[in-house]
């Protein structure tokens, strides 16, 4: 009997995946350990929402960055460009009106940061070539727009599907 996913499979997936985004790995890393012990621990004050707030927006801006420094050409300085997410991180996570109860504002503000960030992951690709006129990326930014959205549509499908379980 044929497995459907062998372990060397997976084992290769993971290891591209954390040379590609040696960052965002570690953060879905952390991001998930805390939400187990969020589940064990059944305590979800103080400090945990705030970082489980500034990790994901966090994670997104660093996506949206990488994906913009894997667009321009090769230049050691391009990965200075990543300690403008991280930095953010530090300053999201002091700025956070969260208060340790269920707040509108917080709420609010850490929703904006989410989707302002997850949106950006669209173009971030392509940001380069918006703001130069040599080079036509239009179906090329169409096609990873309708992958990346239809990406996202499902995930949220199988997130909801998850949560109603």
């Amino acid at each position: 009997m044929k497995i459907f996913v062998q372990f060397e499979d997976i084992k290769n997936s993971f290891r591209k995946l954390l040379k590609r985004f040696p960052l965002e790995t570690v953060m879905i890393i952390i991001i998930t350990s805390i939400i187990f012990f969020v589940i064990h621990k059944e305590d979800f004050s103080g400090w945990i929402p705030r970082t489980l707030y500034t990790l994901a927006t966090t994670f997104f801006f660093l996506l949206g960055t990488t994906l913009y420094v894997e667009s321009r050409k090769s230049d050691r300085w391009n990965y200075l460009f990543l300690l403008l997410p991280i930095t953010y991180g530090v300053v999201f996570y002091f700025m956070n009106p969260y208060t340790g109860q269920d707040d509108l504002k917080a709420i609010v503000f850490f929703l904006l940061h989410l989707f302002g960030f997850g949106f950006a992951i669209l173009f971030a690709p392509y940001l380069k070539n918006i703001f130069s006129t040599k080079k036509d990326t239009s179906i090329e930014h169409a096609n990873y727009f309708t992958l990346v959205s239809w990406t996202k549509i499902m995930s949220g499908i199988v997130g909801g599907s998850v949560l109603l379980l």
